[in-house]
């Protein structure tokens, strides 16, 4: 017999600032906020540009906008019954399954996060240019569009290509185009390692979830796939995403370079796991906390390397 979830009773458990901070999934914020924003700024500091107030201003921003499409997430998938008692194990992030918070409150959180982030964004339009609002006004859409609607993003086989797009080129566009006043497609190449490594957490995220999304008819690409293809593509794209990085480096950015295979040696772990991964429901918890590690070991890697690369440059 399925357990109704504990959120069915009309009396409610007091949102807390340990449940907001929950709910905001602080564990996503390195690979998909900080990160992005780290890099743009590092690749602003070498046109000697680098603001620290603006930084901070930017930073928090992606911050409060990640949170907001976290908590967005965990409202709309337990609102339309994706995440069950029966599909999400004990320690997962489906707090709204296993906790009795109402589910509004859930939603006004969600929207505070975004107005905070937006309000941030007022801020970095009035001391520097448009592009950072244009960009804003996009990320805003895109949140919307991932969570809810008819028709969400994430119901589509989209979701990799979008989360990575958004996080990965279009938030660091709108830091680096902030401090520098422009924007060019060199850099933009630049960020495409920010986009895979995003774009290979979801992936991650929707080949473990497969059996879960299935049932709550979602049409992701991993469905559609199927287990064993979306397993081969995600090791494939893997391979391009350090493969890119190598290149890149070796092209651009060659005074850190020697930092990498430091880098890669020292997240072998992470990766090799990654590659012989099965990516099972099971596994997702492991898998997940893999992802993460793989992001931070092969972006941050790459953005040190950068860094140091761009300081020798300045010193020479």
């Amino acid at each position: 017999m399925s357990q109704k979830p504990k959120n069915s009773s009309r009396a409610y458990q007091n949102i807390t600032p340990k449940v907001i901070f929950q709910l905001a999934a602080p564990h996503s914020w390195a690979p998909a906020s900080i990160m992005p924003v780290l890099f743009a700024s590092i690749l602003a500091l070498g046109q000697g540009q680098f603001t620290v107030l603006l930084f901070y201003a930017l930073l928090f921003a992606a911050i409060l906008m990640q949170s907001s499409v976290n908590s967005f997430n965990d409202y709309y998938d337990f609102i339309r019954g994706t995440d069950t008692i029966e599909n999400s194990p004990p320690n997962d992030d489906a707090i709204l399954v296993f906790n009795s918070y109402n589910p509004r409150r859930v939603r006004l959180i969600s929207i505070c996060f975004l107005l905070a982030a937006l309000a941030l964004g007022v801020y970095v339009i009035c001391t520097t240019n448009m592009m950072p609002l244009i960009i804003g006004i996009i990320g805003t859409a895109i949140v919307i569009a991932y969570s809810a609607g008819p028709q969400p993003l994430s119901y589509m086989p989209l979701g990799e290509f979008t989360s990575g797009v958004a996080m990965g080129i279009l938030l660091p566009i709108a830091v680096y185009s902030a401090m520098t006043g422009e924007i060019n497609w060199q850099t933009v190449y630049f960020f495409s390692p920010l986009m895979m490594g995003i774009s290979m957490i979801m992936l991650t995220n929707n080949t473990c979830d497969i059996e879960r999304d299935h049932g709550a008819g979602r049409k992701t690409l991993p469905i559609l796939l199927g287990r064993s293809k979306a397993c081969l593509l995600h090791r494939m794209l893997l391979s391009i995403w350090i493969l890119f990085v190598a290149v890149t480096l070796i092209v651009f950015f060659r005074g850190g370079l020697f930092i990498l295979p430091l880098g890669l040696f020292a997240g072998r772990r992470s990766i090799l796991d990654l590659i012989t991964a099965k990516l099972s429901p099971m596994q997702r918890g492991y898998h997940m906390i893999g992802i993460f590690k793989a992001n931070l070991w092969i972006n941050g890697t790459y953005s040190l390397c950068v860094l140091i690369s761009i300081l020798r440059s300045l010193i020479a």
